[in-house]
């Protein structure tokens, strides 16, 4: 799994084994955990920055997937 950051550096990187799924891969490398504790202390309306990413993603406190039955709004953001 690889993390790329708005300004086009790469924020963090993953690797394993082919067979693990999305969701395996992201529990294996503790990516929530890792970033939560990254950005303690700085949340924004008591929430924490978040990824956005495929739709086999769990919600989680800093792993947002995309939406499904979108509005138009949340519809413009799943096409970015």
């Amino acid at each position: 799994q690889v993390v790329y950051l708005p300004i086009g550096i790469i924020g963090s990187v993953f690797i394993t084994e082919l067979r693990q799924n999305d969701n395996g891969v992201q529990n294996i490398s503790g990516l929530n955990n890792y970033i939560v504790q990254l950005v303690t202390g700085i949340l924004i309306g008591h929430l924490f920055p978040c990824l956005y990413c495929d739709g086999i993603f769990a919600v989680l406190a800093t792993i947002l997937p995309r939406f499904n039955n979108p509005t138009p709004e949340l519809h413009l953001l799943n096409i970015r």
